[in-house]
């Protein structure tokens, strides 16, 4: 089973959700597994061998990493994060000044209550 056959999101995109944690087995919310022997992990008795029989289990060259996106945990490599990053990045890509207009008018939104609590905490501090 080939590991990606669905083309890969833009680097940008997936470090921007990479969670940073390696591990040595993981499953993706789809229910694939994902492997690594590295020689660096310790595995129950039976267990990497059990891994290698399963057809649908994959192993990669190194760490498995996780993506956690709208409530699910993905396996960075698996197909099916790809498909929905790809979706996403095509609705972050099509929105963009809809997407910046937001985070700028929240932006302000935060700074105006950030001078507000300001302003309360001097009062306060006054008297």
């Amino acid at each position: 089973m080939s590991v990606k056959t669905v083309p890969v999101p833009k680097k940008s995109f997936l470090k921007a959700f990479d969670m940073s944690i390696g591990s040595c087995r993981g499953e993706c919310t789809c229910g694939r597994q994902f492997f690594n022997d590295d020689g660096t992990w310790d595995w129950g008795e039976g267990e990497l061998e059990s891994l290698r029989a399963d057809k649908s289990a994959t192993e990669l060259p190194y760490a498995v990493s996780f993506v956690q996106f709208e409530d699910n945990q993905y396996v960075y490599d698996c197909d099916c994060w790809h498909v929905r990053a790809n979706q996403i990045q095509a609705f972050i890509d099509s929105h963009l000044r809809e997407i910046s207009n937001y985070i700028n008018a929240e932006i302000i939104e935060i700074n105006q209550h950030a001078r507000h609590m300001q302003t309360l905490m001097v009062k306060d501090f006054q008297q």
